[in-house]
């Protein structure tokens, strides 16, 4: 019994690694994903120029982020190659996507209270997709 008592804490922190470890990694994937489909949405569509209402580019980057991104955590830039003003179609455009990750389990807090605060109980997480 004695030493369950003695492992029990490393264990729980393992799990707890391996748990949060898993959800960033999701997390990060879908972020990458959303800026990517955005992207490829901005270059065959025709999106709407309103931020983040339904069609625009800002909100299929929402819609393929699992639920998880935030209307300005996406950032939208057209490159201009025709040498105009206007977007047209041949333009580029990069979607740039920048999210706070927050960790889900007590990890995060136990780590930056051991560490004085320089270890941070939350990640930014980010990822650029162009298409032209």
């Amino acid at each position: 019994m004695i030493e369950f008592a003695l492992l029990l804490p490393f264990m729980l922190l393992l799990i707890m690694m391996i748990v949060e470890f898993g959800f960033a990694l999701h997390t990060g994937i879908s972020v990458n994903n959303a800026a990517s489909e955005a992207a490829r949405y901005a270059a065959v569509a025709n999106p709407s120029d309103v931020d983040c209402a339904p069609g625009s580019i800002e909100y299929r980057a929402l819609r393929t982020g699992t639920g998880n991104l935030l209307c300005g955590e996406v950032t939208v830039l057209y490159q201009d190659v025709g040498g105009t003003d206007a977007i047209e179609r041949g333009d580029g455009v990069a979607v740039f996507i920048q999210h706070e990750y927050q960790t889900i389990t007590p990890l995060g807090a136990f780590l930056s209270m051991v560490s004085g605060g320089t270890i941070p109980s939350t990640f930014t997480l980010s990822a650029c997709s162009d298409s032209r």
